[in-house]
């Protein structure tokens, strides 16, 4: 007579091992608010307000901010990009806006 089913080890090893699998994968995952996970350039930047900025016809403005230093990268439906440092502190522009490339 076989029997069927799964014995309660069985289920015990199969339960650890996807615990084990799981704790690893959330490990390996960025925390919510970590600035490593959005750590971009302004160029990069640059591309992508330009690009949804043209997409959705409406003016789009990103802020890229790095330590004691920042760009403000803000671009309009007809692909003119401006850049302009700042200070996050202060939130002050530091420079007139510069034409990116």
């Amino acid at each position: 007579m076989t029997r069927r089913g799964v014995t309660l080890l069985e289920l015990l090893v199969v339960l650890l091992v996807l615990g084990t699998v799981a704790s690893v994968a959330g490990l390996s995952l960025p925390r919510v608010g970590d600035d490593r996970a959005r750590r971009i350039s302004p160029e990069v930047a640059a591309r992508g307000a330009r690009h949804d900025a043209v997409t959705t016809g409406a003016r789009v403005t990103r802020f890229v901010v790095a330590g004691d230093s920042g760009v403000a990268v803000s671009a309009t439906p007809d692909g003119r990009v401006m850049m302009a440092a700042f200070q996050p502190a202060a939130r002050r522009v530091a420079t007139a806006p510069m034409a990116a490339p």
